[in-house]
């Protein structure tokens, strides 16, 4: 299980599976292979200053983990094009991570879909899409 800010998902976790943590300690699964596509890995280790600590769960096992000390600095290898829609009310989205529970956005948060993948769509609450993304004109 996946804690993220958005709520729990459940993820069959390979060895393919990597988790990224956004500025605000968000979390987003990504395949590596579509990570490693994207950015490329720092070797310096980052230091979270959130109030969120982000989490992950062996719903298996029990045990918690606090992913704050395994954290690493990344950068974008390019832009990264994504379309992308201020939600005009409360929707609930089900993703490929987890079909069977949901992300919950409220009103202008962002439902974000990359252009090279119509599969992997995300919300993104509205401050830290603000933070993270430009506008290009359409």
């Amino acid at each position: 299980m996946v804690r993220t800010l958005e709520g729990d998902i459940d993820i069959q976790a390979t060895s393919d599976t990597c988790i990224m943590i956004g500025i605000q300690g968000e979390i987003y699964p990504i395949t590596m292979q579509k990570f490693l596509a994207t950015y490329d890995m720092c070797e310096a280790k980052s230091h979270l200053s959130t109030e969120y600590r982000p989490t992950i769960k062996n719903l298996r096992s029990g045990e918690s983990y606090d992913l704050a000390s395994h954290v690493r600095s990344c950068i974008a290898k390019g832009k990264e094009y994504v379309y992308s829609r201020p939600i005009k009310h409360s929707v609930k989205i089900f993703t490929l991570w987890d079909p069977s529970n949901y992300y919950r956005g409220v009103e202008g948060d962002y439902l974000t879909m990359r252009i090279d993948d119509p599969t992997d769509f995300y919300l993104v609450e509205k401050n830290i899409f603000e933070r993270s993304y430009d506008s290009v004109p359409e």
